[in-house]
Order: C-alpha cells, then sequence, then structure tokens
C-alpha cells in the first residue's frame, strides 16, 4: 500500500475525474489485511498507512470518495484495535490475581 508519487498523477484525478481502478484495489487490500490482522502492532500500522494515503490525497486534490475510503479504513482499524484491546485484561485484575494466590 504504498504510493509512488513520482509516476503518477493526483489520485482520483483522470481525465474524467473518475477514481483509478487500482486505487480502488489497494482498499480493498487493505480491509483484506486488517481483517487478518493479528496484532495491535498491525493494526496500527494500517491504520498509520491509511492515514498517510488520506493526506496524500488530499494534498493532490484528490476525490472527496478516495479521502473517505482511506478514512473509513483508518476508522476500521481504530475499532479493530479497540476491540483487541478490550479482549486484553487489564493490568489490576492479573495483579490482584497474582496476590490472591500468593497468599494462600
Amino acid at each position: 500500500m504504498t504510493i509512488n508519487s513520482k509516476s503518477s498523477p493526483p489520485i482520483g484525478k483522470s481525465g474524467n475525474s473518475t477514481p483509478y481502478p487500482t486505487a480502488l484495489i489497494h482498499f480493498d487490500r487493505a480491509r483484506q489485511e486488517l481483517a487478518l490482522a493479528s496484532t495491535v502492532d498491525e493494526v496500527k500500522q494500517i491504520r498509520d498507512q491509511a492515514e498517510a494515503i488520506r493526506q496524500y490525497i488530499k494534498q493532490q486534490k484528490g476525490s472527496f470518495e478516495m479521502q473517505n475510503q482511506a478514512a473509513e479504513i483508518k476508522l476500521r482499524a481504530e475499532r479493530r484495535a479497540g476491540e483487541m484491546l478490550r479482549e486484553i485484561p487489564r493490568w489490576y485484575e492479573v495483579n490482584n490475581l497474582r496476590r490472591n494466590t500468593k497468599t494462600k
């Protein structure tokens, strides 16, 4: 999901201002990678890449549709990270469990 700014015209701006099909493929791939991500670090990397792409599209005056798709991936990644973090036991719960087992 890298962007080569030297060889390509502004994203979302072809002769008739329709999005490039290859950019849409990249968004679909990012969604798939997000679904397969198994660690918070992987999800954060996808989130950071989506935000960088959104900023690049905005800077290149790309279409709002493509900006919104990048923002959607970013939001999905943030939601996924929250779900993953919610599954991790809280530190104090684990710490209390350890204390209770030592005193018995």
